[in-house]
């Protein structure tokens, strides 16, 4: 392999890196947090059609879902690539139950097929984003598992 260079990073040790992700963490999970019951809304009061049953709730979902997205979205890039693919999950579970809500609402002012069949894909990916978020984060912030939610 000759030409080819290979750089290491010596200036972070271990002991940083991991007082990184655990700072990085400490700005997410308040967020997070604060977004669980709004998720649970979207992702757990599921009728059998697929959609959200409790549609009184989600101009409130909504609402309180945008800011703590675009936090999420705003949160500084970590360096460690399993905290990335967390914010990654986090901004797909909240983009997922806001699309989900918005289509329900859409669903509820003037049914159609194609608004069923949206909001029924939206909320099926809220929940699974969600159950796989949830999963994540007490995979990587054992000491968080409790915050609220699956996690």
């Amino acid at each position: 392999m000759r030409g080819c260079r290979v750089y290491y990073n010596t200036d972070m040790t271990h002991k940083d890196s991991a007082a990184e992700a655990g700072r990085w963490l400490d700005m997410l999970l308040p967020l997070y947090r604060q977004a669980t019951g709004y998720i649970n809304l979207v992702a757990d009061d599921v009728n059998d059609a697929g959609a959200p049953t409790n549609l009184a709730a989600l101009p409130e979902v909504i609402q309180q879902l945008t800011p703590i997205r675009k936090a999420v979205v705003e949160l500084p890039r970590p360096r460690d690539m399993e905290l990335r693919r967390l914010k990654k999950d986090c901004k797909l579970t909240l983009d997922a139950c806001i699309k989900a809500g918005k289509w329900a609402l859409k669903l509820e002012q003037k049914p159609s097929r194609l608004r069923l069949a949206m909001t029924v894909f939206w909320t099926d990916l809220a929940v699974s984003f969600s159950q796989s978020l949830a999963y994540k984060l007490s995979a990587l912030a054992p000491n968080y598992a409790g915050c609220g939610g699956d996690a």
